[in-house]
């Protein structure tokens, strides 16, 4: 069983290639060794791994400590949430190893079951530092309007700022953090006009199905961040859902989204 590319424990994704455990939104990171430990103990599916195995597969037969190994699992046990006492993932063999208690999952043989969504940090294109701190509002203001619609999952903030920078691709950012759909974006600023991007990707081909530009003037800052937020959001709501869905008032939401909003460009796919 080919683990290297993921495998799922439970709730958690595992994602060895990169040190991440990802549940729900949330991204927590595991240090290079202590995840070797996890992908070793994966392979065996429930078997029990010995000590001496670890060390052949972990540490290419160097000679290292007990110590060294139980500091791995218990790192292992705190990113998890697991209890030593009482284990759901990890148990202690006395005298022999440890085992797994959950057979992995191969993250290919895995699909999202809903909608749900990942909203990466908006870039600062400009040379202010001001401006990134409004680039970050709209991020985060956008990210709690997007959790407001029934039915669709949203990356935490802390899994997604995880990211912030990263020069990985959208697509493979969205697969890390378990989403199905990403949004980007970028803020511009001239005095106090600014310029606000963002796009919708397919996190399965890496897509763009629609990409808006707001161009507003700075006055009240948090209505402007929550302006665009509620826009993209209606936005968003309609390309999950389509024409058909009649989830609370809707129809006005598009009537007053298409009053306000300005489309730069848009393309679906077919």
């Amino acid at each position: 069983m080919n683990l290297e590319s993921g495998f799922r424990l439970a709730q958690w994704d595992v994602h060895p290639r990169r040190g991440l455990l990802v549940s729900r939104g949330r991204a927590r990171r595991v240090e290079p060794r202590a995840m070797d430990v996890l992908t070793c103990l994966a392979r065996e599916g429930n078997a029990p791994v010995r000590r001496s195995e670890f060390i052949k597969e972990v540490w290419q037969g160097r000679v290292v400590t007990d110590e060294v190994l139980s500091r791995c699992i218990s790192q292992l046990r705190a990113r998890l949430d697991d209890d030593p006492r009482i284990p759901r993932f990890i148990e202690t063999l006395p005298k022999i190893g440890y085992r797994l208690l959950i057979v992995p999952i191969p993250l290919e043989a895995t699909a999202p079951q809903s909608p749900s969504i990942a909203v990466l940090s908006f870039v600062n294109m400009s040379s202010d530092a001001e401006n990134g701190h409004f680039a970050d509002g709209v991020s985060e203001e956008l990210l709690n309007t997007l959790a407001t619609i029934p039915g669709v999952r949203v990356a935490a903030r802390t899994a997604s700022s995880l990211f912030k920078g990263s020069s990985e691709t959208p697509e493979a950012i969205g697969r890390t953090l378990g989403m199905n759909y990403l949004i980007e974006g970028s803020v511009r600023r001239s005095g106090q006009h600014v310029r606000v991007a963002a796009q919708l990707i397919l996190v399965g081909n890496g897509c763009r199905l629609c990409s808006w530009t707001f161009d507003r003037v700075l006055g009240d800052v948090l209505a402007v961040q929550e302006e665009i937020a509620r826009l993209v959001t209606h936005a968003v709501r309609h390309e999950l859902f389509g024409r058909d869905d009649t989830r609370g008032s809707l129809q006005e939401e598009r009537r007053q989204f298409c009053s306000e909003m300005r489309f730069d460009s848009e393309t679906r796919t077919t």
